[in-house]
């Protein structure tokens, strides 16, 4: 391991650990999901140690903090380019917790950019077929239709939108 690769995981577990100790403050969960993301390019570090249920317990006990959502939808966007984090992310409980996301988060006025990134991680993870399951018991199908029909406009949501349907129903 070289000095950078053991600098990246000791950053990874203190994300982790923040997150872990600070579960109730919106404040923290923000700044470690933004941290995340920053970390994404070790995506493996983060998931073996426990990312994925730190993940989706931030975004279901923060439901009501666009901020916590918002930084929590563009992290599994990155996180999720890697096929080996489609089945650890789902069974962590991110398919649910992006499904929800994205639903609280679209009665409100989100940047295309946040909504683009929850449809590109719904196709990521449904390339899995527990996680298309688990996407679909938890009504990606049809929040999938209702982001396409509230951003008619967005050339880049349509394109996330028809990708992460087609990936749904395959």
């Amino acid at each position: 391991m070289t000095a950078h690769d053991a600098d990246l995981q000791r950053y990874c577990e203190l994300i982790i650990g923040a997150m872990r100790a600070h579960d109730t403050s919106a404040a923290v969960q923000q700044a470690g999901l933004r941290a995340m993301f920053g970390a994404a390019s070790s995506c493996q570090g983060l998931l073996a140690l426990g990312a994925g249920e730190v993940f989706a317990r931030a975004l279901l006990s923060h439901a009501g903090h666009a901020g916590v959502l918002d930084e929590g939808i563009l992290v599994l966007a990155a996180i999720t380019r890697d096929r080996a984090t489609h089945g650890p992310m789902g069974a962590a409980g991110a398919c649910e917790a992006l499904v929800q996301a994205l639903s609280e988060r679209l009665s409100a006025d989100v940047d295309a950019k946040v909504v683009a990134g929850g449809l590109w991680a719904i196709y990521h993870l449904a390339a899995d077929d527990a996680n298309r399951g688990r996407l679909s018991v938890a009504g990606a199908e049809e929040l999938v239709l209702g982001i396409m029909q509230h951003y008619l406009e967005d050339g880049f949501v349509q394109g996330a939108g028809q990708q992460a349907a087609t990936r749904l129903i395959q």
